[in-house]
């Protein structure tokens, strides 16, 4: 116990959660799946440093009341978003958080960094004496990552060539950058083609899921009516993604609006929340499908999975898709999936047999491929995927074995 590394994960907002996918989700995981007999860990995110974590305490992380409290306030009130979102608000913030992640860069001292973003690696930038990891789960480059709020904000537009030459700063001065999967790796080096080095460390460690888990949480058909299941539906689509551009939930929507015109009575549920949600609203409204979608904002991890598991299929016709943790339960526990085999879905939907392939397909044609499945051949189960390959255990390993390739 006495040599045990130092390793700090960092992420540029939020805490380790599993409500949530992306760079918070992953380090959860592998808080979880740390061989804490090797590794000390701690956590650093903005206003959050947890030092020592001890994984095996009943909440090893706890929940940052304020910050939940912000977040609904941000979702739900458009006088709080009006003044979070002015550029003199938003000039102090981001000087708050400079100050905030240089001060913590300065005082800690770690033997492994690893990040999970590029705007918290940033910060470490002149560290020589750690090994330093980054790790991009981002749809390629921040520009990409950012495109609503880039949209709706003349403070992030201006302030976007500043964002992105930290991305290029933090990724060539790190020791070591991964990928959760090659298309997510191609999709941010060629945002970036001329302006990145050429010669960094590059490596694929694809993400992972507890399976064991997923396996563990049954079906549950009274979950259903909590979030707007009523008899005279005939059928129950999941869509869990944030309401940003590249989710595609208009198209989604337009989908259930052309079932709803042959006849049919489906309910979809969606899981997220966003810039776009306002925007989704007005889309349901204006296609008359209040009865039809139900925007179920945040849902709990477990709620989640009983979902997936009770509906018919999940719906997800992405843009720009990568390693995506969703569409790897949704293969783990081998239910109907509705959406494309392009990009990083390729990498975890090649070979699934429960998939209703919708590439290049227009709405009217995915809206007709889904009545003929689900409403007259009835074609569709849950399958068995014991042979599911990207498992938690096997993602902490493959980053357990990069930690060690630099020791101390």
């Amino acid at each position: 116990m006495k040599n045990r590394r130092k390793i700090l994960f960092t992420s540029f907002d939020g805490i380790p959660n599993e409500n949530q996918g992306g760079p918070n989700n992953i380090i959860l995981k592998l808080l979880s799946n740390l061989n804490t007999n090797k590794f000390m860990p701690s956590f650093l995110s903005y206003k959050n440093y947890i030092e020592a974590i001890n994984k095996n305490a009943d909440k090893p992380i706890k929940i940052n009341l304020k910050k939940s409290v912000t977040d609904f306030l941000y979702y739900n009130s458009n006088l709080y978003k009006k003044i979070t979102t002015n550029r003199l608000y938003l000039e102090r913030h981001f000087k708050l958080r400079d100050t905030f992640f240089e001060k913590r860069a300065n005082e800690i001292n770690s033997d492994i960094i690893h990040s999970h973003d590029t705007l918290s690696h940033y910060y470490f930038r002149n560290k020589t004496d750690a090994f330093k990891i980054l790790t991009i789960h981002g749809n390629g480059s921040i520009e990409n990552d950012w495109t609503d709020a880039v949209h709706n904000n003349t403070f992030v537009k201006n302030y976007l060539p500043e964002l992105k030459r930290r991305e290029i700063e933090a990724f060539n001065n790190a020791d070591v950058i991964t990928f959760p999967g090659c298309f997510a790796k191609d999709l941010f080096l060629n945002d970036y083609r001329g302006m990145i080095k050429t010669d960094k460390d590059i490596r694929i460690i694809n993400n992972g899921i507890n399976k064991e888990e997923v396996d563990g949480i049954k079906p549950d058909t009274d979950i259903l009516k909590q979030y707007g299941y009523l008899n005279e539906h005939d059928a129950v689509f999941l869509n869990i993604a944030a309401h940003v551009r590249q989710k595609n939930i208009d198209k989604i929507i337009a989908v259930i609006y052309e079932l709803v015109q042959t006849g049919k009575n489906p309910l979809l549920i969606n899981a997220g929340c966003g810039p776009l949600t306002e925007n989704i609203k007005s889309a349901i409204e204006t296609s008359g499908l209040i009865r039809n979608i139900k925007l179920a904002g945040k849902i709990g991890h477990t709620d989640i999975i009983k979902l997936m598991k009770s509906s018919d299929a999940l719906i997800m016709l992405s843009d720009r898709v990568i390693f995506d943790l969703v569409m790897l339960e949704a293969v783990s526990a081998g239910i109907p999936i509705i959406s494309d085999t392009k990009g990083g879905n390729e990498e975890i939907l090649s070979g699934y047999g429960n998939i209703l392939n919708t590439e290049n397909m227009s709405v009217v044609e995915i809206a007709e491929l889904i009545r003929r499945k689900f409403y007259i051949e009835k074609s569709t189960s849950v399958i068995n995927n014991d042979a599911f390959k990207f498992t938690l255990s096997r993602m902490s390993e493959n980053y357990e074995k990069l930690y060690e390739t630099k020791s101390g």
